[in-house]
């Protein structure tokens, strides 16, 4: 999907994009990890567990990928981006309280 996205925006706008072999084995690890938190996901849930359960895991992943993204690569800190976590964290609690 990022592949095809980037392709679109290549297409779109003509900017260049800049690529090596290393961005595509990054590309390829982060798919493959994706793609295994999803079917592991899906395997739990399929196995019991409730559904406000996966909503934690999923909003914790989320959460734990923007402060990856601060501390190891360097990304930008603003305060949209820490509002964003607030809500990940207010909507995970919402959704945990009605009890799905």
């Amino acid at each position: 999907m990022n592949v095809l996205v980037a392709l679109a925006i290549r297409a779109t706008t003509g900017a260049p994009l800049p690529f090596s072999l290393e961005s595509l084995y990054v590309l390829v690890i982060v798919g493959v990890a994706t793609a295994g938190v999803n079917l592991f996901t899906l395997f739990a849930y399929a196995s019991g567990l409730r559904i406000t359960s996966s909503f934690i895991i999923e909003g914790t992943s989320t959460v734990l990928m923007l402060v990856a993204g601060f501390m190891f690569l360097k990304e930008p800190f603003t305060w949209i981006k820490l509002f964003a976590i607030g809500l990940i964290a207010v909507g995970t609690f919402l959704l945990q309280r009605t009890d799905i």
